[in-house]
């Protein structure tokens, strides 16, 4: 276990999340002739999600939470 936040009250700790998906998008219906199978203009590929939030403090309710899309 690593301690971050040496200074942290007893009962205090840090939670760190993060997580990945991979996307795989295609038309299975459209109006368009030709258009099924086909991948759509703005799909991401890829999206990252990450957080901290600090826990066990009193009357702290705090979380920072980052996305980013890769197309």
């Amino acid at each position: 276990m690593f301690t971050l936040w040496r200074a942290a009250p007893s009962g205090a700790h840090l939670t760190v999340s993060a997580g990945v998906r991979l996307l795989s998008t295609h038309f299975t219906a459209s109006r368009i002739p030709g258009r099924v199978g086909e991948d759509p203009s703005c799909t991401p590929r890829c999206v990252l999600k990450g957080g901290v939030r600090p826990r066990g403090l009193s009357g702290l309710i705090l979380s920072l939470i980052v996305d980013a899309v890769v197309s």
